[in-house]
C-alpha cells in the first residue's frame, strides 16, 4: 500500500503471504480504504526460504506506514497472518516454522513510535491459515494429506503465542465458521472467505 493510499492511514495493517495479497486485490477491486497491506506472493516468514516477508526493504515499508498510523490516526493495529507457505505437512520440521513465526511477531511489536511526547508500539492480532481443498490433489499431494496436521499446527502455534505473550489469536476456520472456500487452484481463498475474513477485521474495534 503506498502512502498516498487512503487506506494507509487506516490504523489497520494486514501482513502475509499471497492470501493477505488476495485481500489487498479484493480491497482496491471493491474500493475499501480499510486496512493497508504489505504482502508477499510465496512469503514466508522463516529466513533462507525464498520470499521473506520481513526482509529488510519490506519491514522498512511497514515501519513507515507504522508510524504514520500512529501519527495520523493515534493507532496501528496489525494483523499479522501465519503463512501456509511454512507449514511442513508431513509435521516432521515446523519447530522452525514456530519459532520464526513468533520472532516475526515480536519484531514488530516492538517497534517503537513517539508520538505527543508518548511511546507508541502496534498493537498485534494473529490469524492462523486452513490448509487447501477438502478433496482431491494439490499439486500433486493429497488433499487430504496437506491438511492432515492443519489444526495441530494451528493449535501448537497458538501455545507458543500464548508463551510469548500474545493472546489476540483466531483461525480462518474460526472466521469462517468451518472450514474455507478455495479459488481453482485449491490454495488460495475463494472471494466468499475473503469477503468474510475483511468483515471480521472491519467489524473489530
Amino acid at each position: 500500500t503506498l502512502p498516498e493510499n487512503g487506506e494507509y492511514n487506516s490504523g489497520k495493517i494486514i501482513i502475509g503471504d499471497s492470501r493477505c495479497f488476495e485481500m489487498g486485490i479484493f480491497e482496491h477491486v471493491y474500493d475499501l480504504n480499510e486496512y493497508a497491506v504489505f504482502a508477499v506472493w510465496g512469503g514466508h516468514f522463516v529466513e533462507g526460504r525464498g520470499f521473506n516477508i520481513l526482509a529488510e526493504e519490506n519491514l522498512q515499508d511497514i515501519e513507515q506506514c507504522i508510524i504514520s498510523q500512529i501519527e495520523n490516526k493515534g493507532e496501528c493495529i496489525i494483523y499479522l497472518f501465519a503463512s501456509v507457505n511454512d507449514y511442513d505437512y508431513t509435521n516432521e520440521k515446523n519447530q522452525i516454522n514456530y519459532d520464526s513465526f513468533v520472532e516475526s511477531a515480536n519484531k514488530l511489536k516492538n517497534f517503537k513510535v513517539q508520538s505527543d511526547g508518548k511511546n507508541y508500539s502496534p498493537e498485534i492480532r494473529i490469524i492462523g491459515f486452513d490448509g487447501c481443498i477438502e478433496t482431491g490433489d494439490l499439486y500433486g499431494t493429497p488433499a487430504e494429506d496437506f491438511n492432515k496436521y492443519i489444526s495441530e499446527y494451528n493449535d501448537t502455534l497458538k501455545e507458543m503465542l500464548n508463551i510469548s505473550g500474545y493472546t489476540d489469536y483466531t483461525t480462518v476456520m474460526d472466521i469462517v465458521g468451518g472450514k474455507a472456500g478455495f479459488t481453482l487452484d485449491g490454495l488460495h481463498y475463494d472471494e466468499i472467505t475473503i469477503g468474510k475474513i475483511i468483515d471480521y477485521i472491519c467489524e473489530r474495534e
